[in-house]
């Protein structure tokens, strides 16, 4: 019997690629046309790769907004500094 799978860590080098091989396992565990598995011992196993699953997912989300909110910040400064080019001046530097 294989261990349960671990939480996702901090540092998860490649959320999507796990989110994928979750799938391809708990499917293949599951069956086709989501049969319940043969052997009802199964079922713990099932629910962790499950809950693993969304752990992944929900951190997948959080980082997703946090890039999309980082894009729009900045492209907000990439407008804000051409819009200062094309009046002819120069873009204020930040100081910090």
């Amino acid at each position: 019997m294989r261990a349960a799978p671990q939480p996702p860590s901090d540092g998860d080098d490649d959320l999507i690629a796990r989110v994928r091989r979750l799938e391809v396992t708990l499917a293949r565990e599951i069956g086709p046309e989501g049969q319940t598995p043969s052997d009802p011992a199964d079922r713990p196993r099932l629910l962790a790769l499950l809950d693993d699953l969304q752990t992944t997912r929900a951190s997948l989300e959080i980082g997703a907004g946090r890039l999309r909110a980082e894009l729009d910040r900045l492209d907000r400064g990439m407008s804000a500094a051409g819009a200062y080019g094309r009046a002819g001046r120069q873009a204020p530097r930040r100081q910090g």
